[in-house]
This record gives structure tokens, sequence and C-alpha cells, in this order.
């Protein structure tokens, strides 16, 4: 194991080194992440304060999710949560991590459910039946929320837009 640095200074060279000879790109950034992560400061005070203590058992922490990083486990699992379209979601490692690519699906679909609105809708009908995954994403879009049928004979999942 290795010794506590002392410092947050030292502790980041520390971290940074291990994740660059792990081949993990933008070491030092990641280890400023997990830093923040463990010790709940922020960027300023990690940079402005390279001095400060850590504690023994902050450093235990850091050096193992540390470890697990140089594995190339994925920082949204680390850190427990991940930021998708601008909104903070938890992360465990039984859920998918959110991917911006991901973002382009669901942009995607609002744009073709918009050209679907302008093209076939005409500002007379309201309702489009999608699958029970596009209605999922489509809640989470201004301007539509989901409408589930609990008749058993149709099954109706869809989305309705709201407004105009």
């Amino acid at each position: 194991m290795i010794s506590n640095p002392g410092t947050l200074g030292e502790s980041i060279e520390i971290v940074s080194t291990i994740l660059s000879e792990a081949g993990i790109e933008n070491s030092r950034r990641e280890a400023h992440l997990l830093l923040q992560y463990v010790t709940g400061k922020s960027v300023t005070d990690l940079r402005g304060f390279p001095k400060a203590r850590l504690y023994a058992d902050v450093w235990n922490k850091v050096l193992l999710l540390t470890k697990r990083r140089a594995q190339h486990e994925p920082m949204a699992y680390l850190m427990k949560n991940k930021e998708f379209w601008s909104l903070p979601f938890e992360v465990t490692e039984d859920t998918l991590i959110p991917r911006p690519d991901s973002e382009t699906l669901i942009e995607t679909i609002n744009d073709v459910s918009a050209q679907i609105h302008r093209k076939t809708l005409r500002g007379g009908a309201n309702y489009v039946v999608v699958s029970p995954e596009v209605a999922n994403i489509l809640e989470f879009t201004a301007g539509f929320r989901a409408n589930v049928t609990a008749d058993a004979d149709k099954g109706d999942i869809g989305a309705v837009k709201t407004g105009s």
C-alpha cells in the first residue's frame, strides 16, 4: 500500500501518476475528480491549497478508488453519478452509464416527433403510438407526456403532445 502523502497536492501527483501509468487519458483531471469526490472539496480548493492536510482515512478511500480506476473501471461507477441531458443521475454497477450517443438518440427522436406532428397530425390529432422505450424517452421531453391505457385488450402505450 502506498503511504499517505500528507497533503492534497502530493496526493494529486501520486494519483495522477498511477492513472497515467495505467494508460488512463487525462490522468491529472481524473485525479482531481477523485479527490473532489472523496474530500468534498472544490477544484479551487484542491489547486489553491495544495499543502492542505490529507488524513489517512481519506487517503485510503482515494487510493481504493484510484486502484479501481487504474483497472479502467468507469468514473461514473466510482463516483456513483453521471450527468445526462444536464441532469445528475445516480449510477450503480447495476445500471448502464448514460452515453453521449444516447443524447443524440433523444435529440433525433425529438426531431422526428416534431416532423410527425407537423406532417401528419397538423395540429388536429394529438396522439402518436410509439414503443414503450420511446414513450419513456418522450415522457421526459418538454411538450410530451406518456399515456398508458390499462385496457388489456388494446395495451396502448404512447406519448401525447401537450400544448400547441
